[in-house]
């Protein structure tokens, strides 16, 4: 959580299916665990809890989260999120209005986000594309950004982003969003098999363990003891990260 300071005039959020991101744009960026699809009721106040110390005016976000299978569809979720940012927003006294990144580039008010929902659903990776497109100094280039859930492949342009699609299903289907991630992607999607003891040992089509209990294992990812949203609700620890990883092989966790 960020340590109370001086009033920022914006925060800027991104409430996405498995984290709350949030930076005020003066260098402080934060990034919280938020399970959006068991806990959607509490989504006002884990935004309130995160910027409140901040003390913002205004509030602008993106949002993944609207895919979420807490919302029967991609309309009812922005309604969902942009609801919840407006009740976060009044709960830590924000005087100016809630702001949503669009497709378009544009931060509309939210009651254009609600009429354009599919403009909304899901922005974040344009607006980061917009940033580094203006980082090429007027070269093309090829963003890659690699999250917990998935990864972004976004060719960009001199004059911006050069996406072959913009919606989700479209985007999947070029291959330009890759459910791959650091953290959440089941082992069963990214491998068919592991070595151990001398062997290949086939990889159970089951939940066991994740990617990210690879990264802890590897040293690539540090221990959160206190973080227990893995696959089996254990510690996010390298010794629970290495039971995991047996039992995905259906092995003994002393093996």
């Amino acid at each position: 959580m960020p340590s109370p300071a001086p009033a920022c005039d914006l925060v800027a959020l991104d409430v996405g299916g498995a984290a709350l991101k949030a930076a005020d744009g003066r260098g402080g960026a934060w990034a919280v665990p938020f399970a959006l699809w068991r806990e959607w009721r509490r989504l006002p106040a884990a935004i309130a809890s995160l910027v409140g110390p901040l003390a913002p005016t205004r509030l602008v976000a993106t949002m993944t989260g609207a895919i979420e299978d807490c919302y029967p569809s991609r309309a009812a979720g922005v309604a969902g999120i942009v609801a919840a940012l407006e009740q976060a927003a009044a709960i830590v006294g924000c005087r100016g209005p809630v702001g949503i990144y669009t497709l378009d580039g544009r931060v509309v008010p939210a009651a254009e986000a609600v009429a354009r929902p599919l403009a909304a659903a899901a922005s974040n990776w344009h607006a980061l594309a917009r940033l580094a497109a203006g980082l090429c100094a007027g070269r093309r280039g090829l963003l890659v950004d690699v999250g917990s859930t998935t990864a972004d492949i976004v060719p960009l342009g001199v004059a911006g982003p050069e996406p072959l699609a913009t919606e989700d299903a479209g985007r999947m289907r070029s291959g330009e969003l890759v459910y791959t991630g650091i953290e959440r992607t089941p082992l069963a999607a990214v491998v068919r098999s592991l070595p151990h003891g001398g062997l290949r040992r086939p990889v159970a089509s089951e939940r066991f363990a994740e990617s990210r209990d690879v990264w802890l294992l590897l040293g690539g990812l540090p221990e959160r003891p206190e973080d227990r949203d893995t696959a089996a609700g254990g510690p996010a620890t390298r010794e629970a990260a290495r039971v995991r990883l047996a039992r995905s092989m259906l092995l003994e966790p002393e093996a």
